[in-house]
């Protein structure tokens, strides 16, 4: 068998990002507050000039949920529980800013584990699901979203399944454009991309780093993208963008995409579990998302594994040779 005794060093990096994380969050989320119940919900998109992952509040989501898969990652459950009550935290406080698909997401989150990791769930789910999710939709009408659009809680309900619809239009919308800027390719799978062009004084606007935002200022009129509004993205876009539509290669892309997501639900390697738990949010949003979602986790996921994994093994070896 696999020898994972190493992976209890990853507990270490997982400690240190729920700590800075956590820290990163409480600096930055009262300013977001204040400018979403000020200015309305829109106010979080109007900033067209730079990058989403620079906010300190929406790195914590990075930091957070990298620290969860590290934790069971490394076996420790009572570390994964402690971070699943800080991202909890998290984005209970982002429900507040009318931000609903995180809660959702993490809601499954926890059914989940508590099916795979306390006690199976069986018929229950059928029924307490839908009402858990549509609790959730309702609580997120009782903020600056449902204002903002001059909606209320009575009739928030049909206006979010009426414009659910919505994604079937950004995924035809998205399939009109025919090329798309290579910038938005390197930043799906290197989210530090704005940072670097930062440090070297290039300010970089959203357009040329997110697919969906690119799709947002071709097709929209007037000025509405510069006040916020936007089209949106999908998995299924991301497959168009990235084969091309190259007969054959979207069904091959998709394939191989459904196939990873198997492994990764089957597999019972702590490491390969782990990951799963990271990604679990995020993946229940690629409707509404994409791979620049998923993907710079599972790099950075990968590289810390990998650090832990060569560093374990350099400091046994020198214990060896200094106790012969």
């Amino acid at each position: 068998p696999m020898d994972l005794e190493w992976t209890k060093t990853l507990r270490i990096p997982a400690i240190i990002l729920a700590a800075v994380s956590t820290l990163a969050f409480m600096i930055s989320f009262p300013e977001v507050y204040r400018s979403v119940h000020n200015e309305g919900y829109i106010s979080l998109y109007k900033a067209a000039s730079s990058d989403f992952t620079t906010r300190g509040s929406t790195a914590a989501q990075y930091g957070l949920l990298l620290a969860l898969g590290l934790a069971f990652a490394s076996r420790s459950k009572w570390l994964g529980w402690c971070i699943l009550g800080l991202l909890a935290t998290y984005y209970i406080a982002n429900l507040q800013l009318g931000v609903r698909g995180g809660i959702m997401g993490f809601a499954l989150l926890c059914v989940w584990l508590f099916h795979t990791q306390i006690r199976r769930i069986d018929r229950i789910a059928l029924v307490g699901l839908p009402i858990l999710l549509a609790s959730l939709i309702i609580l997120a009408a009782i903020g600056p979203r449902a204002a903002h659009f001059g909606e209320n809680t009575a009739v928030f309900l049909p206006w979010f399944i009426d414009n659910q619809g919505l994604t079937a239009l950004y995924i035809h919308s998205s399939m009109q454009i025919d090329t798309y800027p290579s910038l938005a390719y390197l930043h799906s799978v290197f989210p530090a991309t704005p940072i670097v062009a930062k440090l070297l004084g290039i300010s970089i606007p959203l357009d040329q780093l997110y697919f969906g935002q690119y799709l947002s200022k071709a097709v929209l009129s007037g000025d509405a993208y510069g006040q916020g509004f936007g089209m949106g993205w999908s998995l299924f876009s991301d497959f168009y963008a990235y084969t091309l539509w190259i007969p054959g290669m979207y069904l091959i892309a998709a394939a191989g995409f459904g196939a990873v997501l198997a492994r990764l639900a089957s597999s019972t390697n702590p490491l390969v579990f782990g990951a799963h738990v990271m990604i679990f949010v995020k993946i229940m949003l690629l409707p509404r998302t994409g791979l620049y979602s998923v993907v710079p986790f599972i790099i950075a996921y990968a590289a810390i594994l990998g650090a832990c994994y060569f560093g374990s093994r350099l400091i046994g070896r020198k214990l060896e040779v200094s106790m012969k």
